[in-house]
């Protein structure tokens, strides 16, 4: 038999933004609380991880630009009615039950 097991949170659930670096696997949490500004290198070996740079045809917002709308969106979100309805599935994988 197989289980499925679905993980809802609301947008008051998530406490920190988190980043892991693709060079040196450092993982770099900010509480969204105290996040004033997106951090576009790791702050361990300076790998950028975020780029300015807006994508070729500049109709589209740069890969900074957009993390910072979700950012503050979320914040936005935490603090009206609709973020305690709102709920936002998060994959989780349940093992293969056996009898």
């Amino acid at each position: 038999m197989t289980a499925e097991k679905k993980l809802l949170i609301t947008p008051q659930d998530v406490l920190s933004l988190g980043y892991e670096c693709n060079h040196c696997h450092s993982i770099y949490l900010v509480p969204l609380g105290n996040l004033s500004r997106i951090t576009t290198a790791c702050p361990n070996c300076k790998e950028e991880w975020v780029s300015d740079a807006v994508p070729a045809g500049g109709i589209h917002n740069s890969d900074a630009a957009v993390l910072n709308h979700f950012t503050q969106s979320l914040k936005m979100l935490q603090s009206r009615n609709v973020g305690s309805c709102l709920r936002l599935e998060i994959a989780c994988q349940v093992d293969t039950l056996k009898n």
